[in-house]
């Protein structure tokens, strides 16, 4: 009687196993039809998630919808902890290559008076400004930087 249920626990784990390679192979193709929601759905769930480097897919998918997004600081950070994931170095190592130069710190002082400034510090996509008013209060605002168009002389 107890090889019974042995015999049942192995057909349930296979069975179990087996559910889980079949939904992590129909995330994959998802992901691999840009279907980046529906695939981090999948990934997403309890039994799955830890499954093979579900993770890093999870990370993936995130990335290319920032990037789809143009908020290139957001996906170049998921880019960077998913960087064995289909072509997720590339990508990375691209949107580097357009935000990198604009890296630095910036000050602008208001035209109309002495005592408001703004300084813009931007890091690999993103930005933060500090500005100061007349009672010394501090304010930061997070912002992002799209891709240049050239064209335009703008961001998109």
């Amino acid at each position: 009687m107890n090889n019974n249920k042995n015999s049942s626990n192995e057909s349930y784990t296979t069975d179990t196993t087996s559910e889980i390679e079949n939904n992590y192979n129909k995330a994959i193709e998802l992901v691999k039809n840009k279907d980046y929601d529906g695939a981090r759905e999948i990934f997403k769930k309890e039994d799955i998630r830890e499954y093979k480097d579900s993770q890093a897919y999870i990370y993936y998918c995130n990335a290319m919808k920032y990037y789809n997004l143009k908020f290139y600081g957001f996906a170049i950070e998921r880019f960077a902890k998913c960087e064995n994931i289909l072509n997720a170095k590339e990508l990375k190592d691209e949107l580097l290559g357009i935000v990198s130069k604009y890296n630095g710190t910036y000050y602008y002082q208001h035209p109309q008076t002495s005592y408001l400034g703004y300084y813009m510090f931007v890091k690999d996509g993103k930005v933060d400004i500090l500005s100061k008013s007349v009672a010394d209060k501090v304010y930061y605002n997070y912002s992002f930087i799209g891709k240049y168009n050239e064209n335009t002389k703008q961001y998109d």
